[in-house]
Parts: structure tokens; C-alpha cells; sequence
């Protein structure tokens, strides 16, 4: 009885038991393989074209209409896709696979992510995977912009296929807001807050001094949520997941040594306002 109840929980949701085996062996061998065969961007293409996107300064994409009605987990989760990168640890033969999240924003297979998940070494390419296992290459860096840290980008879809997108819009604080992300490899976990605040701070990228807004959500997300996508109740695109910002305090009586600990995490985010700069419809 409880093997047959298994057995109909992981039919409704390929993903729900999933973790292990996205990161296996064989599953990691299967991703560089299909990325080998494909037209994957990687190498020395691949930093060209992310060089190429970073001067670009807009693009043009065709995105959708807000929602009268949405059930957050299910429109979310129709529009989140994990972003799997297979790599090679020095002096180990074996693939390993980097996971991060990516959210899609053109019905043609346009997605964004954060720039520092495209950022690092790529030897085989990108793709994006979906909830129910479909995989499209990355083929194309439209417009990314370390300071804000996003990237959007295209991927190689079958002429018959047509992936569900987000509108993008701006958002107020203390707006609810709704978040499926992959935290830590738990793929298609669901959040939902509200939006803490705006504030001005110093970009994550390296050498970029210029200060830039940031959004600051009460979501609960963690590592592996990066890519994102935060979405209101209309289900618009308001935001998306980029660091955790730990805040300390100390513990401890007058003098003795005081031990630090976290009290607090903000989570900063990529408000919708910086992308939509880049992008015109």
C-alpha cells in the first residue's frame, strides 16, 4: 500500500523524490551528453557571447499579460526551471552538475537568471530542465548586467513547444509576493512573503562601484534559489532572488570574548524596475 501510494505521489510530481537522482551519475553523464549533441553555446563562445551581452544595452522580447486568477505553486512552478551546468573538479574524471534557477519571461524561450550564476567556468554549456524533465540548451546571452546581477538569455526550443512566461512589473512594500525556487537542490520548493523594502547599496560585482537598489524580501529562500523568480498575486514578475545577506549580533557578558551569531537574514533581490530597463517589449 505505501509502495503504490509512492508510486502515484512521484507520478504527479517527477521532481518531489528528485534530488539524488538530477545529481547522479548517470543523470549528470545524460545532460553533458544531450549539451555535446547540441548547439549549446560553451568554451570560448560562450564568455564572447556573455562579454557581448554585458555591453549590449537593451533588447527586444515579447512578453505576457498579468493574470486575473493564478494558484501560486502551480503557475510558478509552470515557469521555474532548474539550470544545470555540468562540471569537472580538478584531478577528478567524474562529471559533477551546478544547479541554480532560472525563470522564463518570453513565451519564445527567453529566461533570466542571476549574472553570477552565468558567470563561472563553462565546458560543456547551460541548459534548463524543466519540472517534467525537458531540456533546452542554452543558445543565446541577450543582455546581462553584473551590477544588477541578471542575465537574460535564450534557449533552442522545438518549433511545436511553448513554455508558460511571466509578466514583469514594478511592486510596492508590503506587497504579498510568492516564490518556486530550488533551494540546496530541493528542486520546486514553494515560499511565499512580502516585500520588506527597497534600498540603495553597493553592487555584488567585483570592480562595479556605482550603488544600485536593491529589493529585500521575507521569502525563507536559501542557497540554490539564485535565478528566482518573485511573483505577486496577479502573477507578475516583481523580483527575483539574488544573495542572502547574513545580519550579526553578539552574545556573551562584558568582558569575555563575544560570540558571533546571525540574527537575521536579508534577502536581497533584483527588483523587476532593473530588468525591465534592459528590456522592451
Amino acid at each position: 500500500m505505501i509502495a503504490l501510494l509512492l508510486q502515484a505521489i512521484c507520478a504527479a510530481d517527477p521532481f518531489l523524490f528528485s534530488g539524488e537522482r538530477l545529481h547522479s551519475a548517470q543523470m549528470v553523464k545524460q545532460i553533458s551528453q544531450t549539451l555535446q549533441e547540441s548547439q549549446a553555446l560553451k568554451g570560448e563562445a560562450y564568455f564572447q557571447a556573455l562579454d557581448r551581452a554585458v555591453e549590449r544595452q537593451q533588447v527586444t522580447i515579447e512578453m505576457s499579460e498579468p493574470s486575473s486568477q493564478i494558484e501560486p505553486y502551480t503557475y510558478g512552478k509552470a515557469r521555474t526551471y532548474v539550470v544545470a551546468k555540468p562540471y569537472k573538479r580538478d584531478g577528478v574524471e567524474q562529471w559533477s552538475l551546478s544547479t541554480a534557477t532560472a525563470t522564463a519571461i518570453g513565451g519564445e524561450g527567453v529566461f533570466v537568471t542571476n549574472f553570477h550564476v552565468l558567470e563561472h567556468k563553462v565546458e560543456e554549456g547551460l541548459m534548463v530542465i524543466s519540472s517534467d524533465w525537458e531540456m533546452y540548451p542554452l543558445t543565446e546571452i541577450l543582455v546581462a548586467d553584473p551590477a544588477h546581477d541578471f542575465a537574460v538569455f535564450k534557449v533552442a526550443l522545438p518549433p511545436q513547444v511553448t513554455i508558460p512566461s511571466y509578466p514583469i512589473a514594478t511592486s510596492a512594500v508590503g506587497e504579498r509576493v510568492h516564490l518556486v525556487s530550488h533551494p540546496q537542490h530541493h528542486h520546486y520548493f514553494y515560499h511565499q512573503g512580502y516585500i520588506s523594502g527597497y534600498k540603495e547599496g553597493k553592487s555584488t560585482a567585483p570592480g562595479y562601484k556605482p550603488r544600485v537598489v536593491w529589493m529585500y524580501t521575507e521569502l525563507g529562500y536559501v542557497t540554490g534559489s539564485s535565478g528566482g523568480g518573485i511573483f505577486n498575486d496577479h502573477g507578475e514578475l516583481v523580483g527575483m532572488v539574488s544573495h542572502i545577506w547574513p545580519e550579526y549580533g553578539n552574545a556573551g557578558k562584558r568582558g569575555e570574548a563575544l560570540d558571533r551569531y546571525a540574527t537575521k537574514i536579508f534577502e536581497r533581490t533584483v527588483p523587476a524596475s532593473a530588468i525591465l530597463e534592459r528590456l522592451a517589449d
